[in-house]
């Protein structure tokens, strides 16, 4: 089929092709008539791809020989939007006259109408929708006597849908609903709509997840297919299972988690050795033993590709009679796991390593909470159940102290982040938002796993092997560019910018804003200017880390990627290390494939969650309306500034409602200065605010200045 349609594809493109319908191309490639229906769908397939248009008379043509573009269309919620070309690394802009009904994530073809120039990004027109992302869309049903109309959950979709009365289903007025498009908005007309399912009330907030869920087209159920695949394996290790693999069983294996993780995936050892050396043993789950390739639950996971973590809810990548047990490496149970030992001198080098099949035995499910305390000799009434693990606990935070110092030293970027901790109510409603505080057991198993995707990654690249890396590119030189003006407001420069930039010169930045107040501004505006981490086939390094070589091994349950790369490494092991012509092939292709879709998946999910944090955050503050807080600016735009609380909820302030004066935005040095005051405010002010106003539609909170705060930039 691949050959077929890049053979098209290319009849298409050749100079001398003129534009043709099915027959004629079928008459010109001497196609028999029988293949009609297979040249059409490929057809289709090239269409849907962007990469050749159908005219009205039903002849195809090509986009490159037109000269025009393809790719992503990319809403703003402001009504423009962006084309995001594949291999492209500059996207184009379009404006809101121009969009011409494209949705957000829609395939469009193009033609570019103003060329980028050094200061700007290209203008394009859209002229075709190639493909849409869905025809199907979440809102909330308003009804009136003769029709009714569903707003779209999603603010980049600018108009309402119009619903015919006959079309209305059973939905009510104030309804969660699907409508499925019937006719595509033209010529500045509504698009019209068939209501399909009811959600729920579109104000109870158990309906917020079915609508994310249905959003993002995620897939909140198995097929009966691949659940049974799930239930007919066996969930006990069996003597077949143990063949061939190394026992450990009698180490001292342990697991580090939260106290409600149930997808274990891996687990550690670690000895002090001769020579002063540490041994650092990491257990991963062996889930490829269990999906095998061309399996349901294999093609299911590609399909999936990660699971979805919705605050209090997970969309697993595998069933739970997986990722929950057969799988999970759970304290006090045979399991089969993929294990690299590795032997680390005291400057944190990998001297040797060995990768090996094994069968391990978790003595004990350890609480990173737990492990905190001990190594802080903080009370803790669990002291006990940790007598015989409290020799490696000492181990293993030498061991990552040795580890962290080795990649500060050579210039991996160390972020002072932090993410929010959204607790919810039995009925989904949100009852406390903070700061998710990491301890000591959290960086230590960061630091193990960190070691092992490294090694795993180095070994398989001098091997040659098919792989899939974690990849993560240079920054941006024009976020870069920016983020330089808005340390020049904290007396900050970075060096070396006329040169190609080091993840040292950005690390020397926190180091030097690491005890000031606005620190995690900083570090949060420094980890806005990075690239996207993303899959490849091709190892190209990771720059935050400042890694010549890494992937991701070792969270097979949860990300299709590690799965993959256990599936080449079995199959390593298993062929001694010589692998035919023919499996290399087909892995090289594998790895190509799954790292694109597994990028694209992963992106997907993270927006499904942010999503979801989103509207709970605006949640939590409908009621709070009139009380105040003290914030950090975190982000200047045209309109307005972000303030982002202790919290970790970010609102916005409009420069129209600032009454003290008007203001301007000067992009330049990045900040704001009162016309008449010539009062100026930078990112990482702190200011105190109250909220104004709370919208889960809109997903938007608003702010108004109570009063300033002494900062530093002012001092």
């Amino acid at each position: 089929m691949e050959d077929k349609k890049q053979l098209l594809l290319n009849f298409i493109n050749s100079d001398n092709y003129t534009s043709m319908n099915l027959k004629e191309i079928m008459y010109a490639l001497c196609v028999p008539s029988e293949e009609k229906r297979n040249i059409e769908n490929i057809l289709n397939e090239l269409k849907e791809e962007g990469l050749i248009i159908i005219t009205k008379k039903n002849k195809y043509i090509s986009v490159k020989s037109q000269g025009y573009i393809s790719g992503t269309f990319r809403a703003s919620s402001k009504g423009f939007g962006f084309i995001d070309m594949p291999d492209e690394e500059d996207d184009v802009y379009v404006s809101k006259d121009n969009i011409n009904g494209a949705l957000n994530g829609d395939i469009v073809i193009a033609k570019i109408t103003i060329p980028k120039t050094l200061e700007k990004k290209a203008e394009a027109v859209i002229i075709d929708i190639a493909k849409r992302k869905s025809n199907e869309i979440i809102g909330r049903y308003e009804a009136s006597k003769n029709f009714g109309f569903v707003i779209p959950d999603d603010i980049k979709i600018e108009k309402d849908i119009f619903i015919p009365k006959k079309c209305s289903g059973n939905a009510k007025n104030g309804d969660k609903v699907i409508v499925r498009i019937d006719k595509w908005s033209e010529d500045g007309r509504k698009s019209e709509g068939t209501i399909i399912e009811v959600l729920g009330r579109a104000s109870d907030p158990k309906t917020d997840f079915i609508s994310v869920v249905n959003m993002f087209g995620l897939d909140l159920e198995f097929k009966d297919s691949v659940l049974n695949e799930a239930r007919n394996l066996n969930q006990t290790v069996t003597d077949e299972d143990i063949r061939g693999r190394r026992d450990l069983r009698n180490e001292n294996i342990i697991t580090i988690d939260g106290a409600d993780t149930k997808d274990i995936d891996d687990a550690i050892c670690v000895k002090k050795i001769n020579n002063g050396l540490y041994e650092l043993g990491v257990h991963i789950a062996d889930v490829s033993h269990y999906v095998k390739e061309g399996s349901k639950l294999d093609e299911e996971a590609i399909n999936r590709g990660t699971s979805v973590y919705l605050i209090n809810k997970v969309l697993p990548m595998l069933p739970r009679e997986l990722s929950n047990g057969i799988c999970s490496l759970n304290e006090g149970v045979d399991r089969c796991a993929l294990s690299i030992v590795m032997k680390i001198d005291n400057n944190g080098k990998v001297v040797d390593s060995e990768i090996f099949k094994s069968i391990i035995n978790s003595k004990k499910k350890c609480v990173y909470t737990d492990v905190t305390d001990i190594i802080l000799k903080k009370e803790n009434a669990k002291y006990e159940e940790y007598t015989n693990f409290l020799e490696m606990i000492t181990h293993m935070y030498e061991l990552k102290n040795i580890l962290e110092n080795k990649r500060r030293k050579r210039g991996s970027i160390e972020f002072d982040t932090y993410e929010s901790k959204i607790e919810l109510d039995e009925n989904d409603v949100p009852i406390n938002i903070d700061k998710r505080e990491r301890g000591i057991a959290d960086e230590i198993i960061e630091e193990f796993m960190l070691c092992a995707n490294e090694t795993i990654a180095e070994t398989f690249f001098f091997l040659q092997a098919p792989f899939i890396y974690r990849i993560h590119e240079e920054p941006d030189s024009e976020k870069i560019y920016t983020l330089n003006k808005i340390l020049n407001n904290f007396n900050i420069k970075m060096k070396g910018l006329n040169n190609e930039i080091h993840p040292k010169t950005l690390q020397e930045v926190l180091d030097k804003v690491k005890d000031r107040e606005n620190g995690k501004m900083v570090s949060n505006l420094l980890l806005r200017s990075m690239q996207l981490a993303r899959y490849c086939e091709e190892n190209a390094g990771h720059f935050g880390l400042a890694a010549k070589y890494y992937c991701h091994f070792t969270s097979p349950i949860r990300r299709y990627p590690d799965l993959f790369i256990h599936r080449i490494i079995s199959e390593y092991i298993a062929s001694g290390y010589n692998l035919s012509q023919g499996i290399l092939n087909k892995f090289e292709k594998q790895a190509r494939d799954y790292s694109k879709s597994s990028s694209d998946l992963e992106r997907n999910a993270e927006k499904a969650e942010r999503e979801f944090d989103d509207i709970k955050k605006c949640e939590y503050m409908q009621d709070k309306i009139g009380e105040e807080y003290n914030g950090v600016i975190s982000s200047l735009t045209s309109f307005g500034m972000f303030v982002e609380l202790d919290n970790t909820i970010e609102g916005l302030i409009r420069y129209e409602d600032m009454q003290d004066d008007y203001y301007d935005f000067n992009e330049d040095i990045m900040c704001i200065i009162g016309r008449r005051t010539n009062k100026k405010y930078i990112i990482g002010d702190k200011i105190r605010v109250k909220v104004k106003d709370a919208s889960k539609q809109l997903r938007r909170i608003d702010f108004e200045i109570v009063e300033e705060i002494a900062n530093e930039s002012s001092i």
